[in-house]
């Protein structure tokens, strides 16, 4: 590393000792122990999502939606506040504040089945029935694990249902003619549109699933 780039600037915010070599060249042995991928949710650190399984597809759950995962939390320093590791995985609706908005905040950005580990310090934490006291936190890690997610359709207008549900059919459509075929086929899932299923799947090459869907969509209009 040249000098001008190293800890000799006048401005460097990192301190040096007196007699430190500022005019000659560095060389720095480095060996990558680990890294990860990780995304500032509030862009000043205060909430950090690290990955450290991958999900699948790209869709995230988002307000009104109704969630299940698996959820536990530690302190900064290791101590363990709650856990829903084990039997049945949490339930939460968004927008509803049953967990910390953070931890919200986090979770928007998951795809189905990741598995991360949100960092939140004490200035994003809100109160929630998940953790109904605050007092004294000043980070908590949460380690997620998002099961499932679908929309919550209750109390919504029948136009609204048609309107979000024309949504879903259009990006299907967008998706089909983009050659994303796997994509299109969970749109078409979710709104039952069977022709539409039938035709990604014969273009996966899943000719028996396409014959079968097929037949399915008869019976049901028999």
């Amino acid at each position: 590393m040249k000098p001008q780039l190293h800890y000799g600037e006048d401005d460097c915010p990192v301190s040096v000792a007196y007699d430190f070599p500022n005019d000659d060249e560095l060389h720095f042995e480095i060996e990558m122990i680990d890294f990860f991928k990780a995304k500032d949710v509030c862009d000043d650190l205060g909430v950090v999502k690290k990955v450290i399984n991958e999900g699948l597809g790209w869709e995230s759950p988002r307000e009104p939606y109704e969630v299940t995962a698996w959820i536990s939390a530690e302190t900064g320093d290791g101590k363990l506040i709650l856990s829903y590791m084990e039997g049945e995985p949490y339930f939460f609706t968004f927008g509803k504040s049953e967990v910390p908005k953070s931890l919200e905040m986090g979770i928007g950005m998951m795809p189905r089945g990741e598995k991360a580990v949100v960092y939140v310090t004490s200035q994003y934490l809100t109160q929630s029935p998940l953790i109904p006291v605050m007092e004294g936190l000043e980070e908590v890690h949460f380690e997620v694990q998002l099961v499932h997610f679908i929309q919550d359709w209750t109390g919504l207008k029948f136009r609204s249902i048609m309107d979000e549900a024309e949504k879903i059919r259009l990006t299907g459509n967008r998706l089909f003619k983009e050659g994303k075929f796997k994509l299109a086929k969970a749109k078409y899932e979710k709104n039952l549109l069977h022709l539409d299923v039938a035709a990604c799947q014969l273009k996966l090459g899943e000719c028996r699933n396409s014959i079968d869907t097929c037949n399915k969509m008869q019976t049901l209009h028999m």
